[in-house]
């Protein structure tokens, strides 16, 4: 149903469901409904499992490798793993979806969306890790070493990440 097999679906879907607007809100859309269809180069695996490429502005020039895992519960609530790193919430505001979502409509649509919580240990360890690569990446600026691309965009993946922070600080 959401397989793809030639290479010209993949534009297709592309151009015209990553941005696609929320359809299915208030209808009887499954979780798996709303969010596959948002994704790319999507596989089916069996057993309700889907491997897709992430969404997310950690992989700008695409996720080639597809690590963005979806699984489908038995309640038909969605579980999703990318094992680039990225969370949850990054995912699906990446295709205009809320963490909502991701699970069954239980009829009671009017109770407050879903935060993630942090704990302090924990954004305080992610704020850490991310200066560190942000200090050091400085640091080779100023002695005059040139940096990769590949230094670049773990730079950018800091800024996000710390950009991340600040939210969930607030």
């Amino acid at each position: 149903m959401f397989l793809i097999k030639h290479r010209s679906e993949i534009k297709l879907r592309h151009h015209h469901t990553r941005r696609k607007p929320i359809v299915g809100k208030g209808l009887s859309s499954s979780p798996l409904e709303l969010l596959l269809p948002r994704l790319d180069r999507v596989t089916d695996l069996g057993r309700r499992r889907y491997r897709a490429s992430c969404p997310t502005s950690l992989h700008p020039h695409g996720d080639r490798s597809q690590g963005l895992f979806v699984t489908e519960k038995d309640d038909d609530t969605l579980l999703i793993k990318c094992f680039a790193g990225c969370d949850a919430h990054s995912i699906v505001s990446a295709v205009s979806l809320e963490l909502a979502d991701l699970f069954p409509r239980t009829g009671n649509e009017n109770r407050k969306p879903i935060k993630p919580q942090w704990s302090p240990r924990e954004v305080l360890n992610v704020a850490r890790d991310e200066l560190y690569v942000v200090i050091c990446g400085f640091e080779r600026q100023f002695r005059g070493d040139e940096l990769t691309n590949e230094d670049i965009e773990r730079l950018r993946t800091s800024m996000y990440r710390l950009r991340g922070v600040l939210e969930v600080s607030r």
